[in-house]
């Protein structure tokens, strides 16, 4: 989880900060089912909440706390 955490939120700031970039998002909104996707069984843990539709609370937050900060950061630091 950490080292997702890491990651999207390196993303961001580094879209924050280039003026060429008009936004980005998250590509899954819940994890895949455990069974797999019927083409290829793939079956990642990847979503902002779980099968259950719980919250991946670590991550939520982290994003969460850098969307409180993302206009600060794009007004001021644009490269």
């Amino acid at each position: 989880m950490k080292e997702r955490i890491a990651l999207n939120n390196s993303y961001v700031k580094k879209a924050l900060k280039n003026g060429d970039i008009i936004g980005v998002h998250w590509f899954r909104w819940a994890d895949q089912i455990t069974v797999g996707r019927q083409n290829d069984g793939e079956n990642f843990g990847c979503g902002m909440v779980d099968i259950c539709d719980t919250p991946v609370y670590d991550f939520v937050m982290s994003v969460r706390k850098l969307s409180e900060k993302m206009y600060k950061v794009r007004l001021s630091e644009k490269k």
